[in-house]
């Protein structure tokens, strides 16, 4: 072909023509210009030309570059390649690409878009929209059109995106799991923050939890220890440290009780390390960690078995109790390594024995103390105690030996009968007249509260006695300031009142005679009996001042 050529079909593809012979009777075919197919469909006769060149047109390549979804890199928004100069490209395969814009260069076909055109060097970029990213994993395909011929290439958007970091939930020095929240499908280390060693790793689930489990070997954690996460996902993406966790010291300090004998009438220690030993605390054992205190104080006034009460705190607040076995002893009492056994010798009137062998035994039972305890856990171990000797007491008077055994302790008492006691069981122990006011006349007051004595005759023969009360000292203020003659009993006779003063010199307040004996309780608030009153003169007292003394009452066999 040359200049002079009458037709020239450029470019033509799917062209079909059907011939009767040597004579074309139909012709089809496509172009990119519709004038160009319909000259071509209407003009080719091959009987009416004397020279036909046919050329190939070029087939079309493509490629397309590497693609990310990591947003910092270009290849995650820009898609280039090569292809052949002029070709229309057309993408397609992820979300974040849009429809095309520019028409097809096919005048008969008015639906497809495409993107770009290839450069005059096969040269195409393609720029995705402002905020718009390939997704990894995408399959992201090119398609090349250029004069009827075309070609297409595919590629997958990698994951170039680190994964987030992880979240570590708390941990704790008793935790059995490290848990927390990653990307789903990674692969999560935790570190030891002091050395950024590994410690353990786990994959998440596909909520994007993940559960590592502790391994025994590494139980209990090391309290105050920090530790970290990363995750890698499979394509070997790592993140950026998690937040760090610091391992929560939840266990309280441990120890050994330190059994105390203590003697009656010592006092007891004051420093709590005495009742302990092999103290011990996952976080430290020193005393920058471990503080001590005596929370309950026990009873040793008494004998018999009590018990003290230790706390122990760490540094965290974890605090645990420790019960102390306390023993009270006397000489009175012995002991082995199983038993603790006491029992005293005592003394009873002959009107208190019993006259039953059963009310014996419950007699020296409580007035020798007897008490008995299994050491290793201040369990009562009375029923194991033996007495003998109770069948020889009686009433008379005299002494009477006990034997007392348990395990292989032995203890030996005396019981002492005698022909009987006089005695007092209570007695008011202050006594106040309250406030008076000044006065011109004189006056007669009377304690504000009861006067009481209770008096108890054991004698086996009961016979009369008598109260006897002198004081102290006079009575008087703080600088010696005296109130004479102003205390006294008070009782009415015929309408009569007789005044016994009490002072330096024992006064008779009251008499028994009734010669029984059994408890006698004395009221000194009956005026028709006996009364304890103050009498105030005028002149004697100061204003605003506080007298005072003791009252010594004593018991006296009468007549």
């Amino acid at each position: 072909m040359d200049d002079n050529s009458d037709f020239n079909w450029n470019p033509m593809f799917n062209v079909k023509v059907t011939y009767s012979a040597a004579n074309v009777t139909a012709v089809t075919g496509q172009s990119v210009s519709i004038f160009t197919r319909n000259s071509f469909v209407t003009n080719f006769r091959s009987q009416n030309f004397k020279r036909i060149l046919f050329e190939g047109i070029p087939d079309v390549e493509v490629t397309i570059g590497n693609l990310s979804d990591n947003e910092e890199r270009e290849n995650s928004h820009v898609i280039t390649g090569k292809a052949n100069a002029g070709a229309v490209v057309q993408l397609s395969g992820d979300p974040g690409i849009p429809a095309g814009t520019i028409a097809s260069p096919n005048e008969e076909d008015k639906t497809t878009k495409f993107h770009v055109i290839a450069d005059q060097d096969g040269n195409y970029r393609y720029e995705l929209p402002a905020g718009k990213f390939l997704t990894a994993g995408n399959t992201v395909k090119t398609y090349a059109f250029l004069n009827g011929k075309d070609a297409s290439v595919q590629t997958v958007v990698q994951d170039g995106t680190a994964p987030d970091a992880p979240i570590l939930e708390a941990i704790a020095d008793k935790s059995m799991v490290i848990s927390g929240e990653a990307e789903t499908g990674t692969t999560v280390t935790i570190y030891d923050a002091a050395d950024d060693s590994e410690f353990l790793s786990g994959v998440t689930d596909g909520n994007g939890d993940f559960k590592i489990t502790i391994p025994a070997d590494k139980r209990p954690l090391i309290p105050n220890k920090i530790y970290y996460a990363m995750a890698k996902d499979t394509i070997g993406n790592a993140s950026v440290a998690s937040n760090q966790i610091t391992v929560a010291d939840t266990t309280a300090p441990t120890a050994d009780v330190i059994r105390q004998f203590v003697t009656l009438g010592d006092n007891f220690t004051t420093n709590p390390k005495n009742l302990l030993e092999n103290v011990a605390d996952n976080a430290g054992n020193g005393d920058d960690n471990i503080s001590y205190a005596i929370t309950e104080v026990p009873d040793v006034s008494k004998i018999g078995y009590t018990t003290a009460t230790v706390m122990l705190t760490d540094k965290a607040g974890n605090a645990a109790e420790f019960v102390i076995p306390v023993f009270v002893q006397d000489n009175d009492s012995v002991k082995n390594e199983n038993f603790f056994l006491h029992a005293s010798d005592f003394t009873v009137a002959t009107a208190d024995v019993p006259t039953t062998q059963a009310g014996i035994k419950d007699m020296v039972l409580e007035m020798a103390n007897v008490q008995a305890y299994l050491i290793s856990t201040g369990a009562n171990a009375m029923d194991s105690v033996e007495i003998t000797g109770l069948e020889g007491i009686t009433p008379k008077t005299g002494k009477y030996n006990v034997k007392l055994k348990l395990d292989s302790l032995e203890r030996d008492i005396t019981v002492t009968v005698l022909a009987g006691t006089l005695q007092f069981k209570s007695a008011t122990p202050e006594i106040s007249f309250g406030t008076a006011a000044i006065s011109s006349r004189e006056q007669f007051l009377k304690p504000k509260d009861e006067v009481k004595l209770t008096v108890e005759d054991r004698r086996s023969a009961g016979t009369n006695w008598k109260l006897m009360a002198e004081l102290e000292t006079p009575f008087a203020t703080a600088d010696g300031k005296e109130l004479v003659n102003s205390l006294f009993v008070r009782k009415f006779e015929d309408g009569n009142a007789i005044l016994t003063p009490l002072n330096s010199v024992a006064s008779e307040v009251f008499t028994n005679t009734t010669g029984l004996d059994g408890v006698t309780e004395v009221n000194l608030n009956e005026a028709d009996s006996s009364e304890l009153v103050l009498n105030v003169r005028p002149g004697t007292a100061r204003a605003n001042q506080e007298y005072s003394t003791t009252i010594n009452w004593t018991l006296e066999d009468a007549p």
